[in-house]
């Protein structure tokens, strides 16, 4: 069974690790049997671009360039308009909101797809980088809303003018009726399939709202494409699994027919951003104290319909133990349906991670592999650097 796996190289794992020993680990990996392609994230421009492109050439590997597109950035947002809800309100919102470690790591802190400015200065960086390294694709990332990790205020982002503007939309009248929700309206307009009927009808605006933003974030891929192919490249996308992408404004079924091949986050295990116990319990957090009334088992039951798989049995130790890999396996398949053509790779989380709660037990990591194994190509996430090297010879021997 060939697999990849991801790279991510910031100030702070230059730090945690020499040059050498990054090489040195880097080619092991490499040189494993069924390793296939490499997607690299190097948040700085300097030498090790290089250095992990020539160690990919020489032992047959793809690389393909990891890009984060409106968040974590390569590119400066120091003066970038972030995407904000209809209090103006952006980055980590309570209630709801995950708590960072404090560590270093990335901030979640998205930008508006609408910042014509920032959308150039972001194109200029990609086709530079393009320019200079010989990647095989573009993976890209962070292609969407703010989550359920945010805060659940953040899931009504962004209406800033512009977007408002795109979307047809009054701002005005969309802040009332965000401001009017109930929790069975909030539950049936962001959790569930597109509503029709009563709720429609209340809230035309929310309604158009939510599949605006899936069109907006689908032309903004279109765009990165168009470069992209310029330069006969492949693109791959990083989606949020597909019980939750609908609320992140990520539309399977369009971005299937543009992408070469498409990560699904199917993390049943991670405690992290995107993976779906967090992001399963901000958004919990986030109704319960949002609206009171709601009980706890309705909530948990929308959620359950959501992701297509039974939780209760799991809930109560979620940030232990996350989910059974039978959930990222039917969302795996979940995925397959949209397109014929279109790839899908699932993302299992394979780390012991210094950054997140997330440090995957042996008997959970052969129980992902052993699940996947002669289905599909795994991505083993997040970080190789973070992965203990048994667990790549799991992935060789699926």
């Amino acid at each position: 069974m060939n697999w990849g796996t991801q790279l991510y190289l910031s100030a702070e794992e230059k730090k945690r690790y020499s040059l050498d020993e990054i090489e040195k680990r880097l080619k092991r990996i490499l040189q494993r049997p069924e390793m296939s392609r490499l997607l690299f994230w190097n948040t700085e421009d300097d030498q090790y671009s290089e250095i992990v492109l020539r160690l990919c050439r020489e032992s047959g590997t793809e690389c393909w360039l990891w890009f984060p597109v409106l968040a974590d950035t390569l590119v400066s947002t120091d003066n970038a308009q972030p995407s904000i809800n209809h209090k103006g309100e952006s980055g980590l919102c309570s209630p709801g909101s995950m708590k960072l470690s404090g560590k270093g790591e990335e901030d979640f802190s998205f930008t508006c797809p609408s910042d014509r400015t920032f959308e150039k200065l972001s194109e200029e960086h990609l086709d530079d980088l393009l320019d200079r390294y010989d990647y095989d694709g573009v993976f890209l990332d962070r292609i969407r809303y703010p989550s359920f990790a945010n805060g659940l205020p953040l899931l009504y982002s962004c209406v800033c003018p512009e977007c408002c503007s795109r979307m047809n939309i009054d701002r005005e009248g969309i802040a009332g009726e965000f401001e009017s929700l109930s929790g069975d309206d909030f539950l049936q307009l962001f959790c569930g399939d597109e509503p029709t009927g009563r709720t429609e009808q209340r809230f035309p605006l929310i309604h158009r709202f939510v599949k605006e933003r899936m069109r907006l974030i689908t032309e903004k891929v279109e765009r990165l494409n168009r470069i992209i192919r310029s330069r006969d490249k492949g693109m791959a996308l990083d989606l949020f699994s597909p019980g939750l992408a609908r609320a992140v404004g990520q539309d399977y079924a369009a971005l299937s027919q543009i992408a070469d091949w498409i990560k699904p986050m199917t993390y049943a295990m991670a405690w992290g951003p995107a993976g779906i116990p967090l992001e399963l319990d901000c958004l919990f957090r986030g109704i319960r104290e949002t609206f009171s009334d709601m009980e706890e088992d309705k909530i948990i039951k929308t959620l359950e319909k959501m992701m297509g798989h039974d939780l209760k049995p799991y809930w109560d130790k979620r940030s232990e133990t996350g989910f059974p890999s039978s959930l990222a396996f039917s969302e795996w398949k979940r995925a397959e349906e949209y397109s014929e053509s279109c790839r899908f790779f699932p993302g299992i989380e394979l780390v012991h991670s210094e950054l997140f709660q997330t440090k995957v037990p042996e008997s959970r990591a052969a129980e992902a592999v052993d699940l996947f194994s002669g289905n599909a190509e795994i991505l083993a996430c997040w970080n190789c650097l973070e992965i203990p090297e048994l667990y790549f010879t799991m992935l060789d021997q699926g």
